[in-house]
């Protein structure tokens, strides 16, 4: 042999004998080699070239070729050995390594790329290049070795396992059916096609960045510092994150994900996540879309969720850490449509906030918001204050709650019941019938609304703004555990009023039924300012009235009668009773200075009455008739 000549294999090769071609020239392989007895190996040297224009080249062991390698045919190498590259391989033809392989030159690079490429058997991939215009296939196990690896091609199916600290980029489809970086984590991973996970594991030290459509067919792991899908993500499989994600596309809108579970930050660019099962976002989460709608059973938010959208969460919800707050990073608004877990302090919109279903507080948190409606029940375990900076809208019971505070304005349709007191700072309409129950209410503003309000508590109730003004309740009931102070000037309701607890006045006051309804003050009423009762129903005095403090006046109308039980009224000035008086006690009626008291109709009752006052006493009507 010369150190340049060509050596032309034209025809057929056989024999159970080793091969080792040596030229500085092209060895060109014309004929099938070890198609009748398969070779022991084939080597050719590192100088020149190796034409493969054969369809078959079969060895019992190794096949090393050191040379560059142009194909021109479509080839099966086949070795119970290895088939080994030292160096470039191209030409526009399908390659199939019928055994394991390993690529150390660039393949299909720098000359014309393969048509395609298979591996029956391992690969191991130490070069920065295997580019083909149609599949790559790998059956076997492979390992890169370099530290960057691009594969390009049109789909490039790893079915085994891929392993090796190097970056790799795939341009174009990919599928996954074994586990990735399991062994040896890749340092990075980009495809820039589609993506078929059908694995349980895909493993780098950095990034792993997706750029078309990803399908699950098995429930995954894919660890790295950050996992980007820029577009879509579907498939009916369980998607964990040991990392950072970032979803840029749709998730689940083609196949519902069972679950989404991601252990750090997640940062959400799209505008639908949808799971049949549970959302898990341990770390904090970013919202980087107008309006986000998250699908689940169970949405959960281990750390802080900021910034403006529109989030919306179709299923249970559970908040772990604040929500909106800081500059700028208050969400739009807020919508649950199933029941709702706050373990959080904070939860934060420029806008509405809405929960669907029952919502449970394992912290004392204030929900800050344009208005925030509640549609269930709000019933936390243990007691925990709630603030609600903005309107608020109770259509379900509260029971549980320490303190309650809201600082706009309040729709209430149902109870509410705390351990410690409630605060209304804005105008109460009544929506349904409700009991509050707590220690201390303060009403702020006005209450108004067509239906029942009883207030039950400890403390003193307030009354400091008009009740009823524009539109009357059905009815006002007062329970007797504590007292009530009236400061305001209307009290007005289509039925019944009742205050069963002792009365103070801090203010003149006029307390109407527009109906038939009875006022009915079961205890004591004091307090220096004027009384004045309009009913068509029963007035009813069930204690005594002035008996510590004098009132200034007290008037009733015309309409229905007075029920005197008390034993006494005091006034400093007039006292007027337009409509009839019934005596149920023995009573005396006191004005210490000098009003005059007017009996106006007629007085009956088998008690004695006793009118003290250095002003006029008029009878107005029949007595004891």
């Amino acid at each position: 042999m010369c150190s340049s000549d060509l050596i032309d294999l034209a025809s057929t090769v056989n024999g159970g004998h080793t091969l080792a071609v040596d030229t500085a020239g092209t060895t060109t392989f014309g004929g099938v080699v070890g198609g009748t007895t398969a070779l022991t190996s084939v080597t050719t040297d590192a100088p020149g070239t190796t034409d493969i224009n054969t369809t078959t080249i079969t060895t019992t062991g190794d096949q090393t070729y050191n040379d560059p390698v142009v194909l021109g045919a479509g080839t099966t190498l086949t070795s119970s050995g290895l088939v080994d590259f030292k160096q470039i391989v191209d030409g526009g033809y399908a390659l199939k390594v019928a055994g394991d392989a390993e690529f150390d030159g660039v393949v299909g690079y720098l000359g014309t790329a393969l048509s395609s490429l298979e591996v029956t058997g391992t690969t191991a991939v130490d070069t920065e290049v295997i580019a083909t215009t149609g599949t790559q296939t790998y059956d076997g196990a492979v390992t890169l070795a370099a530290p960057t690896t691009a594969m390009n091609g049109s789909l490039v199916t790893f079915k085994d396992a891929l392993d090796g600290d190097s970056q790799l980029t795939v341009t174009g489809d990919a599928k996954f059916e074994g586990a990735v970086g399991s062994t040896t984590p890749l340092s990075n991973l980009e495809i820039t096609g589609t993506t078929d996970i059908d694995t349980t594991a895909i493993t780098t030290n950095g990034e792993q960045t997706y750029d078309d459509a990803v399908t699950l067919d098995s429930d995954t792991d894919l660890t790295g510092s950050t996992v980007d899908f820029k577009k879509t993500v579907d498939g009916e499989h369980a998607l964990t994150v040991t990392g950072g994600a970032e979803f840029d596309g749709e998730v689940g809108q083609g196949t519902a994900l069972a679950s989404i579970d991601v252990t750090d930050d997640t940062e959400i660019f799209t505008d639908k996540v949808s799971t049949s099962g549970t959302q898990d976002y341990q770390g904090d989460t970013e919202l980087n879309a107008a309006t986000i709608g998250l699908a689940g059973s169970t949405v959960t938010f281990g750390s802080i969720v900021i910034h403006p959208a529109a989030l919306t969460i179709t299923g249970n919800a559970v908040f772990d850490g604040e929500v909106g707050v800081g500059t700028s990073n208050a969400l739009t608004s807020l919508d649950v449509t199933g029941t709702t877990a706050i373990d959080t302090d904070a939860i934060t919109t420029s806008d509405t906030q809405e929960y669907g279903g029952k919502v449970t507080l394992g912290h004392s948190t204030t929900l800050t918001g344009s208005s925030v409606k509640f549609d269930g029940a709000v019933d936390p375990a243990t007691p925990y204050d709630l603030t609600i900076d903005g309107d608020a809208t109770f259509d379900g019971a509260v029971t549980g709650v320490d303190d309650l505070l809201v600082t706009g304005m309040t729709s209430l349709g149902a109870s509410i019941t705390t351990s410690g007191t409630q605060e209304y700072d804005g105008a109460i309409t009544l929506t349904g019938d409700s009991t509050l129950t707590g220690t201390t209410p303060t009403f702020g503003s006005t209450i108004d609304g067509g239906y029942n309000l009883t207030t039950d508590f400890s403390g003193t109730t307030t009354f400091a703004n008009a009740i009823g003004s524009i539109t009357p309740l059905a009815s006002l009931v007062v329970e007797g555990s504590g007292t009530t102070d009236i400061n305001a000037a209307t009290i007005k309701t289509t039925g019944d009023q009742t205050y069963n607890d002792a009365v103070t006045l801090s203010s003149d006051a006029t307390l109407t039924s527009t109906s038939t309804g009875n006022i009915d003050f079961v205890s004591t009423v004091d307090g220096a300012h004027n009384l004045t009762v309009d009913t068509a129903g029963t007035t009813t005095f069930g204690g005594a009235v002035g008996g510590t403090t004098a009132l200034t006046g007290v008037t009733t109308d015309a309409g229905g009668t007075t029920d005197i039980s008390g034993g006494s009224v005091k006034t400093t000035g007039d006292q007027t009773y337009n409509d009839a008086v019934v005596l149920g006690a023995d009573t005396t009626l006191m004005s210490t200075g000098s009003g005059d008291i007017d009996l106006a109709s007629t007085v009956d009752g088998a008690f004695t009455l006793a009118v003290d006052t250095g002003g006029t006493t008029t009878f107005g009507g029949a007595v004891g008739g």
